[in-house]
């Protein structure tokens, strides 16, 4: 079983996008999530969200925005320019939720400007 939940804050505004030929919505962005036992430790997830919740995300959110998600891990490979092997490892999602209301969205958030 591959099954990932995170709950964490977008480190930038989603990078909405549609796919030449079909149209399809993606919507790339960045988690900050806090480590349980180490707060001052934090982990940077990359986060894929295709079709309606991408549009949902790319309209919603945006940098500091609190979101929950499921989803699943997944890999790839390729070969850079330099010919050099490049790997990536990301999260497509598969549902999220809203975590704050709009009041509370940027209080006392790390990625204030």
């Amino acid at each position: 079983m591959n099954k990932v939940i995170l709950i964490g804050r977008l480190t930038k505004d989603p990078e909405l996008n549609f796919v030449k030929g079909s149209g399809e919505a993606v919507t790339k962005f960045s988690l900050a999530i806090n480590r349980q036992f180490k707060k001052e430790e934090v982990d940077f997830i990359n986060c894929v969200a295709f079709k309606k919740a991408a549009l949902t995300i790319g309209e919603y959110f945006k940098k500091g925005s609190k979101i929950a998600l499921v989803g699943s891990i997944r890999t790839s490979s390729y070969t850079s320019l330099e010919g050099v092997k490049k790997y990536n490892t990301e999260v497509i999602l598969d549902s999220f939720e809203f975590v704050e209301s709009k009041a509370k969205e940027f209080e006392g958030s790390p990625f204030e400007e």
